[in-house]
């Protein structure tokens, strides 16, 4: 039986320990504990139905079959995995998960059961002299996915020979948030896995993609790490659970299950199956101050729409040609019909109804966006729901009408993960009356310009998964804004951070390691005003 569990993380109030769960206590309790990130398809994802799905479960499950115990799957977000594992909140974590040197140092692997090659993704109109060397990517912004590979492949072959400097290797959660920047200009190339190239940008003729000496990533199950504190009797335990693990994902690899499974995800013909439970309630945060409380984690990472095909070395499929295709149909004006009077800097709604005419379900990670015209102060917005075809939906979003009389127009659309428009965009129309009509100046686009926003920036979290840790501990703080803002992050005063991340976190460590206080500044910058805040951490 499987059962998927929203997991809160807790992190000051469970107790560190080294007293793991062992293979012997996961079979005396009938259950074992699969902590995943649902943001990697197809090895965990949720599917048309919303229901956590993957290869990594699927093989999980089997593996729990072998073990005669039930599977719990945890869904955690990506930011959180390890630390769920270490506190014994679950035995196994997974879902595309990067066998990287720093997570080596951090807890024990299962065998590798998926290995890719990256390659270097820009527009078109990017012009590289070819045969590439070192010095190609001299001035060049990188984006990547963090924590994978490919970043510390990065940072040993580029950053640390002085080919590139930090400050142009951009950081993402996942490769759709690399390619809406690389959309935008924001970044001149990305490093992804070259089957996800091949599958789903290979037939956009905006893309070309480079390969350049031998950038790896491979994926793995991780369980927690033996430490020389623990006693000999609880290290063989712990090794007893990697040993069963490895034996039954060898099996599953070499007798054709583990095959069946990949083409089945692969192809688009796996089943689609209700969980034995279905769990309603997602955990919610404290409204203490507005901002969540530091003992639980919000899941940061979206949803991604399920769309790359990716070719596993270890699980070998052939994906299907075939593809979903976009459209999007305008139905109504539900408010604000064309040319309706607003008094200057009156507040207003306007809600258009949409049709999926396509053949693609949106999820909510599908975003309705400012294209041009006059923005009126209007901010993206995500789809509200699970849209599939033939399915309406509603969008609202909350404007303000200019101050300056005149007639104005704003140009919305809506828009894929990736960041692609989906049919034609759509419009708000209306009047400030007064004495003269002005022509409306149209406003630069939304996110080529992040910080030439009008209202002053909301800082909805920010605080540390630690207040107090030893010296020589490293230290994570998380933000999320509620618009495209430029932000930066000081300790005592000193700058580590730089960006125009809506939401994410950075690890700071050396920075922290002195004893005594360290005050974590952020300030969040915008035409409208800033908005700062600083937290307090101890080292003792």
């Amino acid at each position: 039986m499987k059962r998927i569990i929203f997991a809160v993380f807790f992190v000051l109030l469970v107790t560190l320990t080294a007293n793991a769960d062992d293979l012997t206590e996961i079979k005396n309790s009938g259950v074992l504990c699969f902590g995943v990130s649902p943001d990697n398809f197809p090895f965990a994802f949720y599917d048309k139905n919303d229901d956590l799905t993957g290869i990594d479960i699927r093989l999980m499950e089997k593996i729990a079959e072998l073990l005669d115990v039930n599977l719990d799957v945890y869904e955690i977000s990506s930011d959180d995995l390890i630390d769920s594992l270490q506190i014994g909140q679950v035995d196994v974590i997974g879902g595309a998960f990067s066998r990287t040197k720093t997570r080596r140092n951090q807890l024990d692997f299962t065998k590798i059961y998926y290995s890719s090659e990256g390659v270097f993704v820009a527009k078109n109109k990017l012009k590289m002299t070819e045969p590439l060397t070192a010095e190609s990517f001299a001035g060049l912004k990188i984006g990547v996915q963090k924590d994978t590979g490919f970043e510390e492949w990065l940072n040993s072959e580029l950053l640390e020979d002085r080919i590139i400097e930090k400050k142009n290797i951009f950081r993402y959660s996942s490769v759709s948030d690399a390619m809406k920047a690389l959309n935008k200009g924001r970044i001149d190339l990305v490093i992804m896995d070259i089957n996800i190239f091949l599958s789903s940008y290979q037939e956009n003729p905006d893309y070309r993609y480079w390969q350049y000496d031998e950038p790896k990533d491979s994926f793995a199950f991780g369980v927690r790490k033996n430490t020389e504190t623990e006693s000999q009797q609880q290290t063989l335990k712990s090794s007893e659970l990697k040993s069963e693990l490895d034996k039954y994902l060898s099996e599953l690899l070499t007798d054709g299950t583990a095959q069946k499974i990949a083409d089945s995800f692969f192809n688009g013909e796996y089943e689609e199956q209700q969980p034995l439970i279905q769990w309603q309630a997602k955990p919610k945060n404290s409204d203490r101050d507005g901002i969540p409380t530091p003992t639980s984690i919000p899941t940061i990472a979206a949803r991604p729409l399920p769309m790359a095909t990716v070719l596993p070395t270890a699980v070998v499929a052939t994906p299907t040609s075939g593809k979903c295709t976009h459209n999007m149909t305008y139905v109504a004006d539900v408010t604000v019909p064309d040319g309706q009077q607003f008094s200057p800097g009156s507040y207003f709604t306007k809600t258009w109804r949409i049709k999926n005419s396509g053949t693609c379900t949106w999820t909510t990670n599908y975003t309705f966006d400012f294209v041009s015209g006059n923005q009126m102060n209007g901010w993206r917005q995500p789809l509200p729901k699970t849209v599939y075809p033939g399915d309406t939906v509603d969008i609202s979003i909350n404007m303000t009408a200019p101050n300056t009389p005149g007639s104005y127009q704003g140009n919305w659309q809506l828009k894929d993960p990736f960041g692609y428009g989906i049919g034609t965009p759509i419009w708000v129309k209306i009047v400030v009356p007064g004495s003269s009509v002005p022509t409306a100046i149209p406003n630069s686009d939304y996110y080529s310009s992040p910080v030439q926003q009008s209202v002053k920036p909301v800082l909805l979290w920010y605080y540390p998964n630690f207040y107090t840790q030893k010296s020589g501990q490293c230290v994570n703080v998380y933000w999320g804004l509620d618009q495209f803002s430029t932000m930066e992050i000081r300790v005592d005063g000193a700058e580590v951070y730089y960006g125009s991340d809506e939401s994410g976190y950075i690890q700071i460590c050396n920075e922290v390691y002195a004893i005594g206080q360290h005050n974590i500044e952020l300030c969040a910058y915008a035409v409208g005003g800033t908005t700062c805040e600083t937290l307090l951490y101890t080292t003792n």
